[in-house]
This record gives C-alpha cells, structure tokens and sequence, in this order.
C-alpha cells in the first residue's frame, strides 16, 4: 500500500458526518460549555462502543482548542480519552497532564485538585471532557459516595468547570444514584447505531454512507442501487456501527487488487474474519440471498 494510500485511509478513518444525531450531540456540548460562565453543568454522551461517541467529543475539543505558543497557552477545553489505572487521583493526574503539569502524578489527591485549580484560573479551563466513564465506576454496586461520582461533582463544585463524559449506556447509572448531578446534568443523549426501520432512518443511513464515501479511496458498484439492496447487505454486515463499516471498508480496500473499485466478493473477502466472532451474523451479508439478507435484518430490528 502506498503513502498516499494510506493518508486516503487515513481521512476516511477520521471522517465525521454531521448528520442530526451528531447535531444534535456537538449542541448540546457547545451549550454546557457557554453555560458554564453562569453555573457549571455536566452533559452525558452515551452508546454502545463504535458508535462515534469519542470522534463527536474529540471533534469539539478540537474545535475550540487554540494553537499552543507556550506552556500559559490558554485551555478552554481538554479531552481525557481513559485512565490506566481505574482510580480518581489517576483522572487527577491525566487532567494534569493535559494542563500541561510538569510533574501529574506528584503529590496527594486533594493536593493534585489544588492544582487543578490553579491551572484552571489560569489557563481559563472551562469544560472537561471525560470519555469512557464506566471505566471509573465500581464494578458492583455504584452509590452517591462512589469515587467517580464524587470526581465530577468536584469538577463542577470546587473547580467550577462545566463536564462531558462519554461511555456505555451504563453510565447514565451515575444519575440515577446522586440527585446533585442529576440536576446539575442538561441532557443524557444516546447516540445509536444505523438501522432501516423507517423512512427518516433509511434517510439517515444513506445520507451518512453517501457523505462517509466521499473520503473512501473507491467506488463500491451498486451501493446505491434502487433497490436498496447494497445498503441491506452492508448493514448486516456493519449491524449499523460505524467503527465497524469504517474497518470493514478499510480492509477491503487494502487487500483488493483494483484501487478503484470494491467488488461485493472483496467485500466478503473483508467481512469473513467478523464470522468468527460472538456478533457473527447467520448469513453472508455479500453472498446470501437478499431475501435471506433482509430477514435477519428484521430478526436484528433492523429493518
């Protein structure tokens, strides 16, 4: 594979289509962060994994993120993709680290908080963003005095930043034990997978490969057929997750022999290693019958 193919992979991997789910997410972010100059609020980004939770919260912290010209740079807006080490005072040190600390993990929890602090007077920290949340949270039973809870809520007390976690749908758990963040949260928005169920999701779903496609290095013959049936059979094999279409689409690009244009055959080619996995489907979404296609589709609702 040439470089050239690889940054075309590259921009396609990275490419985010501002369909109304994603709207609707990057508003709801945008305004808990302009609210913070009067209260500060938490948001909640939610879904199953590869759904694009992280790009669309990536994506806004990018946005706002001004060039670096030294270490007082100003920091409105800092993103914490995961901590190694399942533990408050490791969040703390991750914070740190993206404030541009010397030294994160150095002292005590409440002494790393001080610091938090400090560096939030002044860089002009305004919103934390915190992805995949439930990994701070107590395997077994979460309650109002968990250490993940009592995080955010210091984040927004103490600190006084405005805070956007994202993770599993699990974590919507967090505002069903603590009232304070519960109130103190705007939105719990779930971001969820493709499907064809309607005709506003058909929309949607095409819309979204149709503008996905325009950073894939090929063409895919009859994708779009009128029929509907290359959309069908991609979502069988994608069950509408949009990490899951990207590598799908990735692979299949890598091992065809044309640069031009992706057959159904490499397609299946590029599915097969997914057969073997828990969430297999029953049939070849690029060999079977559509008929056979669009009856597991309805098994799955997904059509």
């Amino acid at each position: 594979m040439t470089d050239e193919n690889i940054t075309e992979l590259a921009e396609f991997q990275a490419a985010l289509v501002y369909n109304a789910q994603v709207n609707k997410a990057l508003d709801a972010i945008l305004f808990v962060h302009k609210y913070q100059q009067i209260a500060a609020r938490s948001l909640f980004i939610l879904g199953d994994p590869g759904v694009g939770k992280s790009a669309i919260l990536q994506r806004y912290v990018d946005s706002v993120t001004e060039n670096e010209t030294d270490e007082v740079s100003p920091k409105k807006a800092i993103y914490i993709a995961q901590t190694t080490n399942l533990s408050n005072e490791a969040l703390a040190s991750a914070i740190l680290e993206k404030l541009g600390d010397p030294q994160p993990s150095q002292g005590k929890f409440a002494e790393q908080m001080k610091r938090i602090k400090n560096y939030k007077d002044r860089l002009g920290l305004q919103l934390v963003v915190i992805d995949e949340i439930q990994e701070l949270m107590p395997t077994r039973s979460l309650h109002d005095r968990s250490k993940v809870i009592s995080f955010i809520k210091l984040l927004m007390n103490t600190i006084g930043v405005a805070v956007v976690v994202g993770g599993l749908h699990k974590a919507e758990n967090i505002l069903f034990v603590d009232e304070q963040i519960r109130t103190r949260t705007t939105e719990s928005i779930h971001i969820q997978p493709f499907n064809m169920k309607t005709d506003y999701e058909v929309k949607r779903y095409a819309q979204f490969i149709k503008e996905i496609m325009t950073k894939y290095p090929a063409k895919i013959p009859g994708l779009f057929s009128k029929s509907g049936e290359g959309l069908c059979r991609l979502l069988l094999a994608t069950k509408g997750n949009n990490r899951v279409f990207k590598n799908l689409l990735a692979y299949a690009f890598s091992i065809s022999e044309s640069k031009d244009s992706i057959s159904m055959d490499c397609l299946h080619l590029a599915w097969q290693p997914e057969a073997s996995k828990p969430f297999a489907t029953k049939n070849a979404p690029f060999k079977s019958t559509i008929k056979a296609v669009k009856d597991e589709l309805r098994e799955l609702g997904l059509l």
